[in-house]
């Protein structure tokens, strides 16, 4: 999934992407990298449908390249 990310929360240790007009909450208890809101992000994740969802690997999309 290629998301824009909307929201952080450090705390929650999740963050909120934006794909396909649906936000979508992801566990980020597994990433390194820790996101900044706006950037655009290819996730690839696990989980049940209809969440929680755990983001298994993060990069950083190529429309993020000008």
């Amino acid at each position: 999934m290629t998301g824009k990310v909307t929201a952080v929360n450090t705390q929650a240790k999740t963050f909120t992407a934006m794909a396909d007009g649906k936000e979508v909450v992801f566990s980020a208890e597994t990433l390194t990298k820790l996101l900044t809101i706006g950037e655009t992000v290819d996730i690839t994740y696990t989980g049940p449908p209809g969440g929680p969802f755990k983001s298994i690997s993060l990069n950083s999309s190529r429309s993020n390249i000008y």
